[in-house]
């Protein structure tokens, strides 16, 4: 009977872990989306992780499309370097498109491409 039980839990807990899969290609996205709606200024309003390297706080993106239908970005906000010097760091992405057109990578460029692993 401990057994029935055990693996009741174990599903129960396989199930849990399925919700919560975190790999791109199972996140559900907007259906017909468009890239020049998407366009535009963007604000950040949370961040998952305040800490690192990464852009902190303080977060303004723009996203444009050009009249191929590529996307590019920039972004402003705050970056602490070695531990106390607080800068305004300007980073430029652009983007690959995947067989998804409401998903795509994103790559930054320069300088601010080592600022990317926070």
């Amino acid at each position: 009977m401990e057994w029935v039980w055990a693996l009741v839990l174990l599903a129960a807990l396989g199930s849990v872990q399925a919700e919560r899969d975190c790999r791109v290609s199972s996140f559900r996205v907007k259906e017909n989306f468009d890239k020049a709606r998407f366009s535009g200024t963007w604000y950040a309003m949370a961040k998952k992780d305040p800490e690192g390297l990464f852009l902190q706080d303080n977060i303004v993106a723009e996203f444009s499309v050009d009249e191929n239908g590529h996307m590019s970005a920039t972004a402003k906000g705050r970056v602490r370097l070695l531990n106390n010097w607080d800068v305004c760091a300007d980073m430029v992405g652009t983007f690959t498109d995947t067989e998804d057109p409401a998903k795509f990578k994103m790559k930054y460029w320069g300088v601010a491409s080592f600022l990317q692993k926070g």
